[in-house]
């Protein structure tokens, strides 16, 4: 999912970089020596710098700390001067509405997600359709190019009753994105259901979450993804270009906007946003059907049987009448001491003579 432009040559360069946090130790006399060791160390997300520095503030192996006193170390998002994260002065709602402006205007279908080498072939994306009570998003979210959350909202508009949507989606723009996931939570005509058929990446990730609880009695509603399809997760992205300020308030919306979608992640899940945003920040993360199930991002694999969370046929009931081949069972038997004479054996010895001549 992204704010900015498309990536050039299948590569966005490093967009983390704008979110690693650094260290800031107060340094005098009274400094430990954890800490002034510490002082300039980065950390690559949020939640690694929270690990040892609980909500911002004081490291958990702050020698002071341990004999009562307060510790005053921080970390602080890499290139803002001073305060934490929080601090934000810059006026993010500007920002947005130049980041829904530009990528208003931006090719959807140039971001596509980088797909897992095993990943099974999938048609070219097509577009955006509605039949009868069944969505296809077969395509990349917003842009000039790709399906828009008015699409959406316009076909449900015209439904009343359970509505299944299929999900074969690289992502796009977040925006969009969050947009098309509220017109599908909003829908009251009945029970939503999710069907991953290819592969739900990057912003189709929460899309697709946006399906009713599943309720197994009614067999309605959940998350089902096929038994060879794939999710993907990972941080907002974006380029920005301007003076450092402008970077850090791209960064900034950029973890505002990555934390509402761990958000929903979060909430299907039962995980919580740290979490979450922990695996984001890792790259692009891939989830089989499986790894999916076990995460909670889906509630069924559909297509192979065996597997959790796939519903098996129940085992037919043998027919009343059935054949019972009991009767055919060998039984022992005794030699007879002698042949029946009423056989004829020379009639038989006759018959046979010609059957095995050449």
């Amino acid at each position: 999912m992204t704010i900015g432009a498309p990536r050039q040559n299948g590569d966005w360069g490093q967009p983390e970089m704008a979110q690693r946090w650094v260290v800031k130790a107060h340094i005098d006399d009274n400094v430990c020596e954890p800490c002034s060791e510490n002082n300039g160390k980065t950390y690559r997300n949020r939640a690694d710098a929270y690990a040892d520095y609980p909500n911002g503030r004081g490291y958990k192996k702050c020698v002071g700390a341990q004999y009562g006193n307060t510790c005053r170390c921080k970390v602080i998002k890499r290139g803002r001067r001073g305060g934490s994260s929080n601090n934000v002065k810059r006026d993010l709602a500007s920002l947005i509405a130049k980041a829904q402006a530009l990528t208003a205007g931006a090719s959807a279908r140039n971001l596509v997600a980088m797909r897992p080498d095993n990943a099974p072939p999938f048609a070219a994306m097509q577009d955006f359709r509605a039949e009868g009570n069944t969505l296809y998003l077969y395509d990349a979210i917003g842009g000039w190019d790709g399906t828009k959350a008015i699409d959406v909202a316009q076909a449900l508009s015209g439904m009343t009753g359970p509505v299944d949507l299929h999900i074969n989606s690289p992502g796009g723009i977040i925006f969009e994105g969050a947009a098309m996931y509220n017109a599908i939570r909003a829908y009251t005509g009945g029970p939503v259901t999710s069907w991953v058929d290819g592969y739900a990446a990057s912003a189709a990730s929460f899309v697709m979450l946006a399906a009713s609880p599943y309720d197994a009695a009614a067999d309605t509603g959940g998350v089902r993804m096929a038994d060879n399809a794939f999710a993907m997760v990972h941080d907002g992205m974006g380029l920005a270009m301007g003076t450092a300020d402008d970077m850090r308030d791209v960064a900034d919306l950029l973890d505002m906007l990555s934390d509402s979608i761990a958000g929903i992640y979060a909430a299907r899940t039962g995980g919580t946003v740290d979490e979450w945003r922990g695996i984001m920040t890792d790259g692009d993360t891939w989830f089989s059907a499986q790894a999916a199930l076990d995460a909670k991002l889906c509630d069924l694999v559909v297509g192979q049987t065996g597997m959790p969370g796939v519903p098996t046929e129940p085992d037919e009931p043998e027919p009343a009448n059935k054949l019972d081949i009991s009767m055919f069972q060998p039984t022992a038997r005794t030699a007879p001491d002698k042949i029946d004479p009423t056989f004829d054996i020379e009639g038989l010895r006759n018959a046979l003579k010609g059957a095995f001549s050449r």
